[in-house]
C-alpha cells in the first residue's frame, strides 16, 4: 500500500484512490461487491417514447380506461414475477417487488394522472407528466433514500407506459454466463434473468442503495452502478473485467489484467466467505472490550437483513420515510408499525427518530395536512439553515404527539428509545420533553397501556457539540450523526456532487468535535452511539472505539465487515491511534497516522474491502 494523499470518495462507499486506471476503463459506485470476468451483453434502453397528443372532453373517460388497463396488466405482471421467485431468495427482497406494486397502484399517482387527462392530455402524456415531476423531485433531494427511489418511479412507470405504448420490454436473451451492460435496470428486470447466466451488472444510471443495487446484494452479483457512457463504450461479445469493490470497469483487458483480476475474484470470494462465517458472533475486541454494531432501518424492507446479518439492534430508524407517501399515517398503524419492528429485535433495543421532515424530506402530494407548508419552506432561500428537523416538528405539535403516542404504546411490548433529530438549543431539547409528557399525560387518562422510553438528542450541528454538556443534563443519550455535522461544520453540501467529496469522516475539524461530546457524555454517565457513515468507515472504526464509542450505527451490509475489523483491534492500539488522529492538523496526515499504526494490522482487510491507500 502506498501513501498517497486523498480525500474520500461519495458518502456510504468505500474510498477508492489507486493509480490511474489503464485506458478502456470506467469508474462507477461500487453497489454489490466482488469481482468478474467475461463477455459483455449490452441492453440500452431509453425511456420509452411518448407522443404528446391532445384529446377533446369527451375522450377523457376512454384515455382514463386505458390508462387503467396498463395499470392492471402491469401489475398482474408484477404480481405473477413474485409469484415465480426462487424461493431461496429472502422475505426482505421480496418486498421490493412489493413496493413496486404498491407504487403501480399509488392512488395519488392515478388521480393525478386522471386531472392531466381531464385537461386535455392523452393518457401516455399524462402518466410521463406526472412522473416526471415526481422523478424530477426525488433526484434533486439530499437525502439518499429519496434519491434511490426516483429510479423506483421511473421504472414503475416506463412499465405502464410500455404496456399503453407496446414498446419493446425485452431484456436481451442470455444463452451463456455474460457480464450485463445496461443504460438501466429495474428491480424486476434484474430478479427475471437466468441467475446462472449473470456473472455481473453495470449501469449508467442507479444508486448504491437503489432497490436493484439491495437485490443484486441478495444475489450476490458484483455490480456497480453510475458507470457513465458504458453502453457507448462497451460492444456486446468483448471481455469485460468487473471489479465491484472498486467501481471499476475494464474493456478488453491484456491477459495480464484478465490473470490478476482472476485471482482477486478469488480472494473476495474467499473473504466474503469468512465473513459470513463470523456472523454469529458478537461483537468485541481482540482484548475483549465489548463494541456493539447497530443497523440503520430506513423503511421495513432493511429489517430481515439486519436481523441476518445480526445487528446487535437498530441505532437508527427513520421515522420520516412513514410520511413520504403523502399520507398522515395514524396512531393507530404507527403503534403497530413500531410494535412490529421492536418485536423482531426484542430483547435488543430500537432507537427510533422522530420525523426529520423539512428542506429536501417533503411529503408527496397534498394528503399530508402540512405538506402545502413544507413545500412553501422548500423554496426558503437556505432550505437546509430554515424550519426543519426538531424545530419544524415542534411546529406541528398534534402530528409529533401522535407519533409520540404511538412509540410509548408500542414500548409496551419491546425496548425502545426515542431521538430527536437536528437539536439545536436546549430550550428545543426541553420542549421536546414537554410534548413527551403531555402524551404520556394523555394516554394516561385515557388508560392506555404505554411505557416511558429514554429520551436523546441527536448531535448533528456544531451548536449541539458546544453544548454537549448542557444538553447532557436533559438527555438519557446521544447519537452523533456525523453526515449532517459534517455538512454543517465542514460549509459543505453533500448533495452538491463537485464538493460532496469534501466532507470526509477524516477531516480533523470533524474528529474533534466528538471529543467534547464523549466527554460530557461521560461526565453524565448517559450512553453514546454514532450513526453516520464515519462508523462502517474502515479508517476511522479504530478512531472511533479510541474516542470512546461501543456502540456504532450502519447499514446492516456494512456490519460483517465492521465486525471483522474490531477483532484485529486491541483497545490500547485504538486509543493511541485516536489520540494521534486528534493531533493532526490534515485529513492526509490522519489518514497516514492511521496506516502507520494499524497498516500491518488490517492492511488485507482494507485491501479485500476495496480500499487503496
Amino acid at each position: 500500500m502506498s501513501d498517497v494523499d486523498d480525500h474520500d470518495g461519495p458518502p456510504t462507499r468505500p474510498i477508492v484512490i489507486a493509480e490511474v486506471p489503464p485506458a478502456r476503463a470506467l469508474r462507477g459506485l461500487p453497489a454489490s461487491p466482488g469481482v468478474a470476468i467475461g463477455h459483455a451483453v449490452v441492453f440500452d434502453r431509453r425511456s420509452v417514447p411518448v407522443a404528446r397528443r391532445s384529446i377533446a372532453a369527451h375522450e377523457a373517460l376512454a384515455e382514463l380506461g386505458r390508462l387503467l388497463a396498463a395499470i392492471a396488466r402491469s401489475r398482474a405482471r408484477l404480481e405473477a414475477l413474485r409469484e415465480d421467485l426462487d424461493p431461496t431468495i429472502d422475505a426482505e427482497h421480496r418486498l421490493v417487488l412489493d413496493a413496486h406494486l404498491l407504487m403501480v397502484k399509488d392512488e395519488l399517482l392515478v388521480s393525478s394522472a386522471e386531472a392531466e387527462i381531464r385537461g386535455g392530455k392523452c393518457a401516455e402524456w399524462a402518466l410521463r407528466t406526472v412522473a416526471d415531476d415526481v422523478v424530477g423531485r426525488l433526484a434533486q433531494a439530499k437525502e439518499s433514500y429519496l434519491r434511490d427511489r426516483a429510479h423506483d418511479v421511473e421504472h414503475v412507470a416506463e412499465d405502464v407506459l410500455r404496456m399503453l405504448t407496446g414498446a419493446g420490454t425485452e431484456l436481451p436473451p442470455l444463452a451463456e454466463a455474460a457480464v450485463l451492460v445496461a443504460s438501466d435496470l429495474s428491480a424486476a428486470e434484474l430478479l427475471a434473468l437466468p441467475r446462472d447466466k449473470v456473472l455481473a451488472v453495470v449501469t449508467e444510471l442507479g444508486t448504491a442503495t437503489g432497490h436493484t443495487a439491495i437485490l443484486a446484494r441478495a444475489l450476490h452479483v458484483p455490480t456497480i452502478v453510475g458507470v457513465r457512457g458504458a453502453t457507448r463504450a462497451v460492444e456486446t461479445g468483448q471481455i469485460v473485467i468487473v471489479d465491484a469493490r472498486r467501481g471499476e470497469l475494464h474493456v478488453d483487458p491484456t491477459t495480464e489484467a484478465r490473470a490478476s483480476a482472476e485471482d482477486r475474484a478469488d480472494r473476495y470470494r474467499s473473504f466474503a466467505g469468512r465473513l459470513r462465517e463470523s456472523r454469529d458472533a458478537r461483537t468485541a475486541l481482540a482484548d475483549g472490550t465489548r463494541v456493539e454494531l447497530l443497523a440503520n432501518l430506513e423503511v421495513e424492507v432493511e429489517l430481515e437483513e439486519a436481523l441476518d446479518e445480526r445487528a446487535e439492534g437498530v441505532g437508527l430508524y427513520r421515522t420520516e420515510f412513514l410520511y413520504l407517501d403523502g399520507s398522515l399515517p395514524d396512531e393507530e398503524h404507527l403503534t403497530e408499525v413500531f410494535a412490529r419492528v421492536g418485536r423482531a429485535f426484542a430483547p435488543r433495543t430500537v432507537t427510533l427518530r422522530t420525523f426529520d421532515l423539512g428542506a429536501d424530506k417533503l411529503p408527496r402530494g397534498g394528503g399530508l395536512d402540512a405538506s402545502r407548508r413544507l413545500a412553501e419552506l422548500a423554496q426558503a432561500p437556505n432550505p437546509a439553515l430554515g424550519l426543519r428537523g426538531l424545530r419544524l416538528a415542534l411546529e406541528m405539535p398534534e402530528v409529533l404527539r401522535t407519533q409520540i403516542r404511538a412509540v410509548l404504546r408500542a414500548a409496551e411490548e419491546a425496548p425502545l428509545r426515542l431521538m430527536f433529530p437536528m437539536v439545536c438549543t436546549v430550550e428545543e431539547m426541553r420542549e421536546a420533553r414537554r410534548v413527551v409528557d403531555h402524551a404520556r399525560r394523555e394516554l394516561a387518562q385515557a388508560r392506555v397501556p404505554h411505557r416511558m422510553v429514554p429520551l436523546g438528542a441527536m448531535i448533528e450541528v456544531p451548536s449541539a457539540v458546544v453544548l454537549a454538556d448542557v444538553l447532557a443534563n436533559e438527555c438519557d443519550f446521544f447519537s452523533v450523526g456525523t453526515n449532517d455535522l459534517a455538512q454543517y461544520a465542514l460549509a459543505i453540501d453533500r448533495g452538491d456532487p463537485t464538493i460532496a467529496s469534501l466532507a470526509s469522516p477524516m477531516a480533523p475539524g470533524l474528529l474533534r468535535m466528538l471529543r467534547p461530546v464523549m466527554a460530557a457524555a461521560q461526565t453524565r454517565g448517559i450512553p453514546v452511539s454514532l450513526c453516520g457513515d464515519m462508523s462502517s468507515h474502515p479508517l476511522a472504526i479504530p478512531v472511533l472505539v479510541g474516542l470512546g464509542l461501543r456502540a456504532l450505527s450502519m447499514p446492516a451490509s456494512e456490519i460483517p465487515f465492521a465486525r471483522a475489523v474490531c477483532a484485529r483491534l486491541d483497545l490500547r492500539a485504538c486509543e493511541d491511534v485516536a489520540k494521534k488522529a486528534l493531533a493532526c492538523a490534515t485529513e492526509a496526515e490522519v489518514r497516514r497516522s492511521i496506516v502507520a499504526r494499524l497498516g500491518a494490522t488490517l492492511g488485507d482487510l482494507w485491501d479485500e474491502h476495496g480500499l487503496v491507500l
